[in-house]
């Protein structure tokens, strides 16, 4: 990659972070809350775009990989079936609700407007998915540890073993937003994130696979929280 691409890559990344969990806490007391939503929801969709661009060439590659080898995609429905099954073992082995995932969902019950009701959707379902996928699938999975990895002169397996699981533990340590996730095992919901790290593995470290695996669990959650 570029290193214009890279530098543009690790931006939108920063963005992103800083916007999805900082910036709206930083902005509400000098600004109005319906202001500081704006700002932040705007600067989350600028950091997904800017990554996109930034990985324009790998997401091309993936996508003619995936119409050249139709046969991988009924991986799809697969892992978005097994992810459901997972979280709903989890949710009864966990039975405490993370600190994250109630906050989602008295957002989602609180807001009666329609319009933002769509911004809500498109973060979850859209671009939630998006940079996640692209920050621990991608960069940390693949870029990061696969390739402190290959440098270490690991076997294969071992290789694609760790990466899966230090993308894992890392992806749910990200939705950890309260120590008591860790005192009550809430954290263990999100267990079923090894999942997008699998299937992103078993691919060939295509990135398409997770992100619209990634998108369909979400859309499927979104709607049950709504209904």
């Amino acid at each position: 990659m570029q290193r214009i691409r890279v530098r543009q890559l690790i931006i939108s990344i920063v963005v992103y972070l800083v916007s999805a969990e900082f910036l709206y806490s930083w902005l509400r007391p000098i600004t109005s809350q319906n202001t500081s939503s704006d700002i932040v929801v705007l600067l989350e969709y600028l950091a997904c775009a800017m990554a996109l661009f930034s990985l324009t060439d790998a997401m091309i590659l993936n996508l003619d990989d995936i119409s050249k080898n139709r046969r991988k995609l009924w991986l799809i429905p697969l892992f978005v079936i097994l992810d459901f099954g997972l979280q709903i073992i989890l949710q009864n082995i966990f039975t405490v609700q993370s600190a994250n995932q109630g906050h989602v969902e008295n957002v989602l019950h609180g807001n009666s407007n329609l319009l933002g009701l769509i911004f809500m959707f498109i973060m979850v379902v859209i671009v939630g998915p998006i940079m996640e996928e692209i920050i621990f699938q991608y960069l940390f999975q693949k870029v990061i540890f696969k390739g402190l990895l290959e440098r270490l002169k690991f076997n294969k397996l071992v290789i694609s073993i760790l990466s899966i699981l230090l993308a894992t533990i890392l992806f749910m340590l990200y939705h950890v937003t309260s120590i008591s996730d860790f005192t009550t095992l809430a954290i263990f919901t999100y267990s079923d994130l090894v999942l997008f790290a699998i299937i992103y593995e078993i691919t060939d470290d295509n990135l398409i696979y997770p992100i619209v695996v990634h998108s369909l669990g979400n859309l499927i959650g979104f709607v049950l929280v709504l209904i």
